[in-house]
C-alpha cells in the first residue's frame, strides 16, 4: 500500500503536493536530514503474485470478481473517522486490491479514534499522527506499553534504542540511534506509513524570517505541531 498512491495520489492528496512520494519512515520525515526509505522494497503491487498466494492456500476466485473459500469472501476492513481524505485512501486501496481479488471494506466512525483504536477493535486503522519536533514523542507509540500504542508492539531491540536517544545530546548519535530502532520497526511490519501532507503559510510577502547570519527567507509553516508561529521570534519586516 505504501506504493499505491503513485497510481492514485491525485485523487488523495496532489491538491496539497502534487509530487507527493509514498513515505518512507515513521520517525523521521522527508524534510529531516536523517530520513532515509526503509520501506523503498514494500507494497509494489503483484497482483498476480498476490492470486497464487490465495489460490495455493485453496481460495477460489468468485463471479463476483473476489477470492472465496468455504462460503467466505476474502475481506480486510479498514476503519477510521470521517475525514475526506481518508475515504478516499481506502477508495484507492479498494481498487488496487480489487485487481487482486481481496473487498475490503469501509468502516467510518466519528468515535473511531476515540473509542475503537484504543481498544485495539479493529482490523486495519487508518489514521494520522501530528509531527513534533521531539522525538520523545514517538515513545508512547513504538515502545513496549506505550501509552498510544493500540497493537500492543513490542521489540526488545527498539525499546533500548529509542531510550538512548532521548537521553542522548549529541545529534547525530541520537539521529543514528532512531534510524537504526525506525529500520527494525519497518523489518517487524508493524506499521505502514503512506505519506506526509504538508502543512503551508501565505502571506504577502511583507515579512520574513532571519536565519543566523542574516539571511532571510518566506515565512513557512513547519511540518510538525509548532505551526506557523514556530521561528516567529525571527520575524521581521522585509526591506525593499
Amino acid at each position: 500500500m505504501t506504493r499505491l498512491l503513485n497510481n492514485r495520489r491525485r485523487k488523495v492528496v496532489a491538491d496539497v503536493d502534487p509530487d507527493i512520494k509514498p513515505l518512507g519512515m515513521v520517525l523521521f520525515i522527508p524534510t529531516e536530514s536523517a530520513y532515509v526509505d526503509h520501506y523503498a522494497n514494500t507494497g509494489h503491487g503483484d497482483v498476480n503474485a498476490a492470486k497464487k498466494v490465495m489460490t495455493d492456500a485453496g481460495w477460489t476466485l468468485g463471479s463476483n470478481g473476489f477470492f472465496q473459500k468455504g462460503g467466505t469472501t476474502a475481506t480486510i476492513t479498514i476503519g477510521h473517522k470521517a475525514v475526506d481524505r481518508r475515504e478516499a485512501t481506502v477508495q484507492a486501496i479498494q481498487a488496487e486490491c480489487k485487481a487482486a481479488g481481496i473487498q475490503i471494506q469501509d468502516f467510518v466512525s466519528d468515535s473511531f479514534n476515540a473509542k475503537n483504536l484504543p481498544a485495539g477493535d479493529y482490523q486495519v486503522a487508518l489514521f494520522a499522527w501530528t509531527g513534533s519536533p521531539f522525538k520523545s514523542g514517538f515513545d508512547g507509540i513504538y515502545q513496549t506499553g506505550g501509552g498510544a500504542n493500540y497493537q500492543s508492539y513490542s521489540d526488545t531491540k527498539v525499546d533500548p534504542l529509542m531510550k538512548a536517544a532521548d537521553g542522548e545530546t549529541d545529534f547525530k548519535k541520537r539521529s543514528q540511534d532512531l534510524v537504526q530502532a525506525d529500520q527494525l520497526i519497518a523489518q517487524d511490519g508493524f506499521t505502514l506509513p503512506l505519506f506526509t501532507l504538508p502543512e503551508y503559510a501565505l502571506t504577502d510577502g511583507s515579512i520574513v524570517a532571519t536565519q543566523v547570519g542574516g539571511k532571510t527567507e518566506p515565512v513557512s509553516d513547519n511540518e510538525a505541531s509548532s505551526g506557523v508561529l514556530w521561528n516567529a521570534f525571527t520575524w521581521q519586516k522585509a526591506t525593499s
